[in-house]
């Protein structure tokens, strides 16, 4: 079922800096029913960027936070074509159409990658008005890069990388907030303070910036966030186009998690998450160009697994003495059915089970709500009871499977990949990945679960 979306944008911004556009779209399951909602982008934080960037620039970031929402807007099983991809034709408003023009196919093929969704793409005149450059003041210091600060592990190790490294050279950090997500400001607030005293004066933090919903019709919505990664990056290249274009963007982010090597068959090509996978890198950084933007878009960590990370983290005892305010956990706001109620992390969804086993030998104040062995099996451990970690049950299996070297390599082409010069360095982290998480597993009290896995 196609759903037909259209933007309307505002001739300004609100009197609170805030941009409010509203998407509508006729709803195919109750065809007299006209869906709306609001799309809210907070520019009070960025005011000064959106009024100095390049109107293309701006443009990306409207775009990203338009799908943003979308993609949140819009319950996957009830308007899928299959239960999980669904059919999504927008008609998007930009300052700069001339700049858009004949983009429509690259821009619809990379949402349809990154999201796992058939999407096509037009784009109209914007009424919208920025505030003029020459009434905004701008002072943003030298910027030698950017790096997003999501609040989890991965880019907090990204950032006391830059900041030891390069001390004599400026780090502008980057982050979004949804407030109908709890958790990630905090995350995100806590952890910049804690690097304000470890690194006076070598970065500056642009505050989280909003980008959410408001009055929606719909009474449910979606709660996967693939697309999120867009809209942190074009964050990332207003904020750099604003300050001279040229400054590089750093996408700190473990091979292991951008790659998502499918766990089993069901988890191939629309089903695997690829929020920073190598390919989606790669087509935001050639539309960058195709557009006239600048900016580099790089995951420096595309060959480690987050155990390496963290071993090769360049202030590692700073990390391990704040670790336990980043978060990792992909099912935060899920704790129904945890053994211990209150914990920061599931411990048991994949992004949690990399933590875990990154951490492995290093002391880990993080509180988990559930354990490998307290995951509930019938008597024969072959079936799970409950939904409750199906991610781990899935890891399980793929570690007792035999996987031969051009397997791997087959099944990254498969999932996307297309650098066949990268090829041989992904098909060995998966190598690598495997080791780590066999590592981990290993540590179970509970032998038929290591035995599971395929483990002694």
């Amino acid at each position: 079922m196609q759903i037909d979306l259209t933007i309307t944008a505002p001739a300004a911004l609100d009197t609170d800096n805030s941009l409010r556009a509203t998407v509508a779209f006729p709803n195919p399951r109750a065809a007299a029913n006209m869906e709306t909602a609001t799309i809210v982008i907070k520019c009070d934080e960025i005011l000064e960027y959106c009024a100095h960037a390049s109107p293309v620039a701006f443009d990306l970031l409207f775009l990203a936070s338009c799908v943003y929402g979308i993609d949140r807007l819009i319950e996957r099983r009830p308007y899928s074509v299959d239960g999980w991809s669904r059919e999504l034709s927008i008609s998007l408003p930009v300052l700069a159409t001339t700049a858009w023009q004949g983009k429509e196919a690259d821009v619809a093929k990379l949402l349809s990658f990154l999201t796992g969704d058939y999407w096509q793409v037009q784009f109209t005149a914007s009424p919208l008005v920025l505030p003029a450059a020459s009434a905004v003041a701008f002072t943003p210091g030298g910027i030698d890069q950017i790096n997003l600060f999501s609040g989890g592990l991965d880019s907090l190790i990204g950032a006391i990388d830059f900041l030891h490294n390069q001390p004599a050279k400026k780090l502008l950090l980057v982050s979004h907030y949804d407030p109908n997500m709890h958790g990630p400001k905090s995350d995100q607030h806590k952890l910049a303070q804690e690097l304000t005293t470890r690194f006076p004066n070598q970065f500056t933090w642009s505050n989280s910036v909003g980008v959410f919903l408001e009055n929606a019709t719909l009474a449910h919505q979606e709660n996967t966030l693939r697309s999120r990664s867009l809209l942190f990056i074009s964050l990332a290249v207003l904020m750099g186009d604003a300050v001279g274009g040229n400054v590089p963007i750093g996408v700190p982010e473990n091979g292991s998690v951008s790659l998502n090597y499918p766990l089993s068959a069901s988890r191939r090509s629309s089903c695997s998450t690829r929020t920073t996978h190598p390919r989606v890198i790669q087509d935001i950084a050639r539309l960058l160009a195709q557009l006239g933007l600048s900016a580099a878009v790089a995951n420096p960590y595309e060959f480690q697994t987050k155990g390496e990370m963290v071993a090769g983290c360049a202030d590692l005892p700073f990390l391990l003495s704040i670790v336990g305010e980043s978060n990792s956990c992909g099912k935060r706001g899920h704790p129904r059915g945890w053994f211990r109620l209150g914990s920061s992390h599931c411990g048991v969804c994949m992004p949690c089970v990399y933590r875990r086993a990154s951490l492995l030998g290093h002391p880990d104040p993080t509180t988990y709500g559930n354990n490998l062995e307290e995951l509930k099996y019938d008597a024969t451990f072959q079936r799970l009871t409950t939904k409750r970690g199906q991610d781990l049950d899935a890891c399980l299996s793929f570690l007792a499977t035999t996987l031969t070297p051009r397997q791997i390599r087959t099944e990254l082409l498969v999932n996307g990949i297309d650098d066949l010069v990268k090829l041989p360095g992904y098909a060995t982290l998966v190598g690598k990945t495997r080791q780590e998480l066999a590592a981990w597993v290993s540590t179970c009290p509970e032998p038929k679960l290591r035995q599971k896995a395929g483990l002694p």
